[in-house]
């Protein structure tokens, strides 16, 4: 059993007894989410429901959050000299080749040390 809050804010998504349940997130459709307990309304049908998983995107992502924390939150007196946007030009390819999470691990380690 969980409750999920769509991207977009605009639904819940519900969880209960092996049924994906949605409701638009507005105060008499909740209340009829706990009224329906045979869940028979708004039930979304997830037969031949698929998911794509793009490792390499989600490890450039990872990269991308991880250079821009460093580059707009990590202190210290040594690094205003730094070239932020040339260190993120460095090491981006070997994002792109990256294969498994462990290299991606690798390769923030290159970045940060």
């Amino acid at each position: 059993q969980d409750v999920e809050m769509s991207t977009d804010g605009i639904y819940i998504l519900t969880i209960l007894n092996g049924k994906l349940k949605v409701t638009p997130r507005q105060a008499m459709d909740v209340l009829a989410l706990f009224a329906d307990n045979d869940l028979e309304e708004n039930i979304a049908n997830a037969a031949g429901l698929h998911l794509n998983v793009w490792p390499n995107l989600e490890f450039q992502q990872m990269f991308k959050d991880a250079w821009r924390m460093l580059r707009d939150y990590f202190y210290d007196r040594e690094l205003h000299s730094v070239d932020w946007d040339g260190i993120f030009d460095r090491y981006l390819p070997l994002v792109e080749r990256c294969a498994k999470r462990e290299e991606l691990d690798d390769v923030l380690k290159q970045m940060i040390g």
